[in-house]
């Protein structure tokens, strides 16, 4: 009883040295939190400086239509030498209303693809 008893003492600490090496390999090999957590972090840091890009794109897109706008209106404003005064005046009208409707079209139409770029 004895040999037998030693034996199986011996085999259950063998097995749990087994069980313990294989538990360590297996946590060594899985990712911890702080690894993930820093991957989440650089992933976000990412993603916030290619917003950030985008929305520098689309701001530099709105000012060059509103300088081509702008640039297009002060042209547009110029007296034709054939005009009268009254024509002129009346053309005014018309150009300032365009303008205005320009100006707001641009800022209505890149608000929309901005809110729908989020």
């Amino acid at each position: 009883m004895g040999k037998i008893a030693m034996k199986v003492i011996v085999c259950s600490l063998l097995v749990g040295i087994m069980q313990c090496g294989l538990s360590a390999a297996i946590l060594e090999a899985a990712p911890n939190d702080r690894q993930q957590q820093d991957r989440q972090q650089q992933d976000r840091a990412r993603q916030d400086k290619q917003d950030q890009e985008q929305r520098d794109r689309k701001d530099q897109d709105r000012q060059e239509r509103v300088r081509q706008e702008n640039d297009r209106h002060e042209q547009e404003m110029r007296r034709h030498d054939y005009e009268n005064d009254r024509d002129y005046q009346d053309r005014m009208d018309r150009e300032h209303e365009r303008h205005n409707h320009a100006i707001d079209n641009i800022e209505e139409v890149l608000g929309i693809l901005y809110i729908l770029s989020r």
